[in-house]
């Protein structure tokens, strides 16, 4: 018993240590183990030093007996978690099984604000998009409407240029050079 914290540091872990010589579970082999509010590991992982092995579940246990919350455990410093530490008298494997806890809700949080950044940027660039398809729709009929127009200006010429030559107003050199631009550009 820590007479500082009123902690008793013995027994941390304690009903995990029993509920695994109960069912025979070796402290070194994987496991899933629940880490509370229905949150699971994927794969099984767990803290792991070289000493053994301590399931999550104890990391808990032991924050929960230092009195820290989750997020209180994730947005204090290591200063301040090294001296809870120091104070509690933990044995390095508690140390560790805590900070490991530390550093993988450090690295859900992380996780977390980068698919929700993802996400939002997912949105804006999906606006964007249609933006920028709705302007090149936009811009594809003014082209059909200005494609429209030289036609009609081509026809206009072509028969401009016919009845001129059908009722002798232009000149042999003006016939050639209107001629010429008509060959031009059909």
């Amino acid at each position: 018993m820590n007479s500082t914290t009123g902690i008793n540091v013995e027994q941390f872990g304690s009903s995990a240590t029993a509920s695994h010589a109960e069912t025979g579970w070796d402290s070194c082999q994987e496991r899933q183990q629940p880490i509370g509010a229905g949150q699971g590991l994927q794969n099984g992982s767990q803290a792991r030093n070289n000493e053994g092995c301590t399931p999550l579940g104890d990391a808990f246990a032991i924050c929960q007996a230092l009195g820290l919350t989750r997020s209180e455990l994730v947005s204090m410093s290591v200063r301040q978690l090294n001296i809870r530490v120091r104070t509690a008298h933990l044995d390095g494997q508690q140390t560790r099984a805590l900070k490991h806890l530390r550093r993988m809700l450090k690295n859900r949080g992380y996780a977390a604000i980068c698919r929700t950044r993802r996400v939002e940027q997912r949105g804006y660039l999906e606006e964007q998009k249609e933006t920028i398809r709705a302007h090149i729709e936009a811009l594809e009929a003014e082209n059909d409407e200005i494609a429209a127009d030289i036609a009609r200006v081509r026809r206009d010429f072509t028969g401009l240029l016919a009845w001129c030559i059908e009722h002798h107003m232009l000149t042999v050199e003006e016939i050639q050079f209107f001629e010429g631009l008509r060959r031009e550009y059909e």
